[in-house]
């Protein structure tokens, strides 16, 4: 498991290291939208930084975009903070956001070098 969630009051932290299947990011999602408390979370906090390297392919890519599109349906105004420092990794999240915003959501995505930046961000914007 490359993954630790922690979930907090308002939101979900996610803290990612080494070499990061789609399954594992498929996994976290799930987990996410089945639980009760994502009804009431207003963030996501996606800790990329000791990610090694995502393995998955465009069309895996598509399918986490439209999966998070559907549950924004009844989450409209979910904030996702990037926590993200390594170009390649930032670049294929760009490229989720791209679809996903290509794909009529309403979600903020924002993207930082350090998780105190995205913490202030979250709770200057709710």
């Amino acid at each position: 498991m490359s993954f630790k969630t922690t979930w907090e009051t308002n939101g979900i932290l996610w803290e990612f290291e080494g070499i990061v299947p789609f399954s594992d990011l498929r996994k976290v999602n799930v987990q996410f939208y089945e639980d009760p408390r994502s009804d009431h979370a207003y963030y996501q906090i996606f800790d990329g930084r000791n990610i090694a390297r995502l393995l998955l392919t465009d069309s895996e890519l598509t399918e986490l975009a439209v999966l998070d599109v559907g549950a924004s349906i009844s989450l409209p105004d979910l904030k996702i903070a990037m926590v993200i420092t390594d170009k390649n990794v930032i670049a294929l999240a760009q490229k989720f956001i791209d679809i996903v915003l290509q794909l009529n959501s309403n979600w903020d995505f924002k993207f930082f070098a350090d998780i105190k930046e995205a913490r202030s961000w979250i709770a200057a914007n709710n």
